[in-house]
């Protein structure tokens, strides 16, 4: 944790010097509510002598109450503005500080992390800085200038009243900050508890095939319900802290309130001299310190949750700068005062800063820093020179990849050097990685694309712009040009999201792309982690052919990792590994010369295993594969997404920002219509709460009683003020007593009434937010696998809508919709009492209601909402998507040495996301200004209206004070509600969305027990067998649900008898992938028929079915969980 001063490093000269002027207005603005007390104990005074010139006497103070008001609008303003528009410009400094620091870490420290945890970690510990910095600063600070100038206004106006009433402010202070540190630790198990039941559901919603596959949904279910239940029990748990604790403070004020006015009735009685007037007390004095020091009281109670706001965000700001100032670790350099170099416009790449010779490898020992007692590299040595074409083969975790690492230098060796042309790595190009890196292309073995056209994928991280034949001929060399041509958008087709990377193509159609872009880089050496590993024999033949021709003409060197050895055959020298350690070297004909040597086994072993392939395919020929017209072109897969594509807005180039601005216009309508249109089937949705439909009664009372505190508290005044000019001093005492009774009963009430509205409102709310929570993400996980192909239900997204929709649907069953019952109570018992004691001043106050209402509200709103932080806009949401992509896929980021191209890039998003929030901030301090100054006009003008029917019609003292209280309180009270309306309005949304996916019917229920089961082979379904079973595909004709216009499959005719081994191959993008998801019934044909021995499989139980197939797919995903639980994944 820092010391608070510290969040302002990044704050300029200037920018430090209007925060001053900020702290200067907030503290004034802070001295307008003592001020307002002090001239409204005269007014009082003023209206209880009744005065011949009472009209001329209390218009003179309701001048002062506007002109306090003017004063009040011009300091908030400036101060509201100024801190929100520089706490967004420090924040957006810090961002791209921290988004650089993050990019400059090396590998290994992303290794002892979790990468998919970072973007949400910069982005919400920014946020908390941001708050820290912001709107609350001013908040603070304008309520400690209440305090201390109520406090010193008290204790100048009547010292001993002040005292009196100061006796509950120790409580108060007390209880409200045990309620933040309480709150906070609850809420930060709640946080926790939400974050990682939001991960379970990324996690398993991003491999919903692989969960599916697996029958992995209840489990899921599990997993994510128990994650909720600690949450819950950390939210009630919070609403009962919050009851105890507002009860206890509101149940000392008003015991205060009481002891106060009894008080100040014995020093009216027995005429003690005010040291400040110099005369006798009077009622206008006690009102006078009284609501004084309940400013102060106010003031400091107010002062304390921003003191959290500052704890958290110094925490936050700890994490932050402690990667910010981390020393530059040992191999990445900082790009802190680099720029992109990608400023040419030239279509010629620039000269390499020097010519390959030589590669070495002397004596390397090597093991992974978050794994220091496993060696996978020992001694290894091995020279490459230019133009050679070298392997490295071996078995699995034999250390070829690790070889491929330290040849990129995203690791250095634990002992012995990697050299280049001679000079150490760790000396060569001044020490700095990319003069290596900028020697390689690379080629991993699961590639990844960003999430933006292919053209920018293919120039992405280049210094140089190529020209479109440059671009042409890259992709023509590793056979990928043809298909980008059939593309609708041809180069400009979006690839989708890189969670997968280029999720929108399949495998062996980003290997391609990836390569045409290491292509592109007119590298010095080519490094292949089996790169093609995703080709079919014809792409990935035409692929080494342009290798081998590079390599001929340009004296290319490659340095490959291959899993079929028969791709390395011709290499000029083969390194082979076991276990860390070069054991063989030469070319093949040397190798496989020696009978035995581990080259000769992995070649015999694969072998082998082709020569069973090739048995098992000779025994199936005869079984009919009875039609050849099974798919149509490979381009077919995508050829109708990049228009869909589109509508999930693509996050990383500023040319793709309009898809996003259209969703989000489209989403305000639709909510829009929604809230207009749309029937909230109530007892459906209090329903969702039955069982917890006992403890509505008491939280409402409890909303209730809370409610009417403040309107009796109004009425209770204005009978003590009329108590307080009694010349009889016997009745006045007596009319005191029974005022402060009234008071002590108030206390008790709220006390009890708080307890039971925050924690009966908790424990329905919580309870409700787990089973809708839990319902939504199972009835998700029960849906077909055509819905998760939607981009509307993209996994963020649907991970997003479980934690916003639930929180929002408690606005009108949980704590919100207590907070607003005990609004409408203020509304409601404030107008009676107005109107029950003067219905024409009450009308005339009723006039300001709407002013009153909106100042209330506007006030609410602003105290509980942070303007402009963390507020999703275009700008911040691409430059959110860039750091995701960024750390996530740092490799490929590294091998391309984008690293400050992608800065520049978050940084101009990010500032630009800046100025998007600093605009509005001094537009949106104007109107918070406007709230105050309209609360003082309308009591002024209600004053000054009171003197006039005083004077005219004699309205009695006490009926004033009633009238223009009790509408003014009742203002505060619908203001409040008013705030709310925008939740509701929300809240309807995402009723209508809820109840829309509950009511909605898979087309593939996995969890639905209908259907046959081990039947099919003539058995009792209960049977445990392992009997092969017989499939037939007829007459099959499938496109997929969200691209019906593109044909995968046409009349595909396949019998493949029980027991054999069959292989499906073909292009890439030709429909073998489209098979195998109809197979594990993922999808259902369009025309035809699939038959397991003789049952349809459309009538065979769907997750006994998928329980009998093992699937290992092409990308195969492991969970965040141990290896064992992997393994028994379902």
């Amino acid at each position: 944790m820092v010391n608070y001063f510290q969040l302002y490093r990044f704050a300029s000269k200037y920018e430090l010097s209007v925060i001053v002027f900020a702290v200067i207005c907030a503290a004034a603005h802070g001295t307008a509510f003592p001020l307002f007390a002090y001239v409204f104990g005269d007014t009082l005074n003023d209206l209880g002598e009744g005065s011949d010139n009472v009209v001329d006497a209390v218009s003179k103070q309701c001048l002062y109450m506007v002109y306090i008001g003017i004063g009040a609008w011009g300091f908030s303003w400036a101060w509201h503005g100024i801190f929100t528009a520089t706490a967004s410009l420090q924040a957006t400094r810090l961002k791209i500080r921290h988004f650089e620091a993050v990019l400059c870490q090396d590998i290994a420290w992303f290794d002892k992390i979790s990468p998919a945890e970072l973007p949400t970690r910069m982005t919400e510990d920014v946020t908390k800085v941001q708050q820290a910095l912001g709107f609350r600063v001013g908040l603070f600070i304008m309520n400690m200038s209440m305090a201390i100038a109520g406090l010193t206004i008290g204790f100048i106006r009547g010292w001993q009243v002040c005292l009196v009433m100061l006796a509950a402010t120790p409580v108060i202070i007390v209880s409200t900050t045990m309620m933040g540190i309480v709150l906070a630790k609850s809420s930060k198990i709640s946080q926790t508890s939400y974050a990682k039941a939001g991960a379970y559901a990324e996690e398993a919603l991003s491999s919903i095939r692989t969960v599916t596959a697996f029958g992995g949904q209840q489990r899921e279910i599990e997993r994510y319900s128990s994650a909720l239940e600690q949450a819950r029990l950390g939210g009630t748990k919070a609403g009962l802290y919050t009851g105890l604790s507002l009860g206890l403070t509101f149940g000392a004020t008003y015991a205060a309130y009481a002891l106060t006015i009894w008080y100040g009735g014995t020093l009216v009685r027995d005429g003690t001299i005010n040291s400040w007037t110099g005369v006798p007390y009077t009622g206008g004095d006690i009102i006078a310190v009284f609501f004084s020091v309940l400013m102060a009281t106010f003031g400091l109670g107010q002062a304390m949750p921003p003191i959290q706001i500052f704890q958290i965000g110094k925490a936050s700001a700890g994490e932050i700068y402690r990667v910010i100032d981390e020393e530059v670790p040992i191999i990445e350099t900082s790009i802190a005062r680099q720029t992109t170099s990608t400023t040419s416009s030239s279509s010629t790449p620039p000269p390499p800063p020097v010519s390959f010779s030589k590669l070495s490898f002397c004596d390397v020992c090597f093991t992974y820093p978050s794994r220091p007692d496993v060696q996978v590299l020992s001694n290894v040595s091995f020279d490459i020179t230019t133009g050679m074409k070298v392997a490295f083969v071996g078995e699995s975790g034999s250390g070829k990849s690790t070889v491929m690492a330290l040849l990129e230098r995203f690791y250095d060796p634990v002992s012995g050097k990697v050299e280049m042309n001679g000079v150490d790595y760790r000396k060569f190009g001044e020490g700095k990685p990319t003069a290596i890196r900028s020697l390689f292309g690379y080629v991993g073995q699961e590639p990844v694309l960003f999430a933006t056209s292919i053209r920018n994928n293919l120039t992405y991280g280049l210094d140089y712009t190529p020209s479109e034949s440059q671009i042409r001929d890259a992709c023509q060399r590793a056979n990928v040009h043809t298909f980008i041509s059939s593309l609708p958008e041809g180069y400009d087709t979006y690839c989708g999201t890189s969670s997968g990377g280029g999720s929108q193509i399949s495998g062996g159609q980003k290997q391609r792309v990836a390569i045409a872009r290491a292509l592109l880089r007119n590298p010095q050496i080519l490094l292949l982690d089996e790169a093609t590993s995703a080709l079919d024999n014809e792409s990935e033949k035409m692929v080494q052919s342009t290798i081998d021709k590079l390599q001929r003409t340009s004296g290319l060197t490659t340095i490959s990792i291959a899993h079929r050895l028969s791709t390395v055959r011709n290499s000029d020298i083969i390194f082979v590994m076991q276990d860390g350690i070069l054991v063989e070297s030469g070319t093949h004909h040397d190798l496989i010369g020696r009978p035995n040597g581990v080259y000769y086994a992995l070649v015999s072993a694969q072998e082998a295993a082709a020569a069973a392939s090739s048995t098992a395919h000779a025994g199936m020929l005869p079984l009919r594969h009875r039609s050849t017209s099974s798919v149509v072109s490979d381009g077919g897969l995508i050829r109708a997404q990049s228009a869909a594509a589109k509508s999930t807005g693509s996050a990383v180039f500023v040319e793709n920002e309009h898809f996003a601005v259209d969703e989000e216009a489209e989403e305000k309508k639709r909510v829009e219509q929604i809230s207009k249109t749309y029937r909230v089937p109530w007892l459906r949705l209090f329903g969702l709460s039955k069982p917890e439909f006992a403890y509505y009664l008491p939280s409402i009372l409890g909303a209730i009683l809370s409610g009417v505190a403040m309107p009796l508290e109004a009425l209770l005044l204005a009978q003590a003020l009329k108590y307080f000019f009694d010349p009889d001093v016997d009745s006045m005492m007596d009319g005191i007593v029974r005022t402060s009774l009234g008071f002590v009963g108030i206390a008790i009430g709220i006390a009890l009434g708080n307890v039971g509205q925050f924690w009966g409102f908790a424990f329905i709310g919580e309870h409700l937010t787990k089973r809708v929570r839990t319902a939504c993400y199972g009835k998700m996980l029960r849906q077909e696998i055509a819905y998760f192909d939607d981009p509307a239900h993209a996994p963020g997204r649907l991970t997003s809508t479980l934690g916003t929709y639930a929180l929002k649907l408690n606005v009108l069953t949980g704590t919100q919709l207590g907070i607003f019952a005990q609004l409408a109570a203020t509304a409601i018992a404030g107008v009676i009492i107005s109107f029950s004691a003067s219905p024409k001043l009450a009308a005339v106050m009723l006039a300001t209601l709407p002013l009153l209402a909106a100042a209330g509200a506007i006030g609410v709103i602003f105290v509980t909402r942070e303007h402009g932080i963390g507020k999703k806009d275009d700008s911040s949401g691409q430059a959110n998507q860039i750091a995701s992509e960024a750390v996530q896929n740092l490799r490929t980021l590294r091998a391309l040495t984008a690293e400050v191209r992608t800065r520049d890039l978050f940084e101009m998003l990010i500032t630009k996301s800046a100025i998007e929030h600093g605009k509005p901030a001094f537009i949106s301090g104007f109107f918070y200004g406007m709230s105050n100054f309209m609360t003082y006009g309308a009591v002024a003008l209600g004053f000054w209206y009171g003197a006039l029917l005083i004077d005219t019609e004699g309205l009695a003292f006490d009926d004033t004070i009633q009238a223009v209280m009790g509408v003014f309180l009742s203002a505060v009270g619908i203001g409040q509600a008013l705030a709310f309306l925008h939740d509701i309005k929300e809240a309807r949304t995402a009723a209508h969305d809820i109840f829309e996916l509950l009511d909605r019917r898979s087309a593939c229920d996995p969890l639905c027990p209908d259907g046959r089961k081990a039947s099919i082979f003539n058995v009792d379904d209960d049977y445990a067998n392992n009997t092969n079973v017989k499939i037939v595909f007829d007459g099959v004709d499938f496109a997929y649900p969200h691209r019906p216009e593109v044909q995968i499959l046409k009349g595909l005719n396949l019998e493949i008898p029980a027991g054999q081994t069959v292989a499906l191959v073909g292009p890439s993008g030709g429909g073998k992938s489209t098979v195998f998801a109809l197979l594990q019934r993922f999808y259902d044909p369009d025309a035809g028929s699939i038959y397991v021995e003789s049952a349809d499989l459309n009538a065979v139980n769907v997750s006994w079915w998928r329980s009998q197939c093992g699937v290992v797919s092409q990308e195969p995903v492991l969970f965040d969980l141990s290896l064992g639980d992997n393994v028994t994944y379902g």
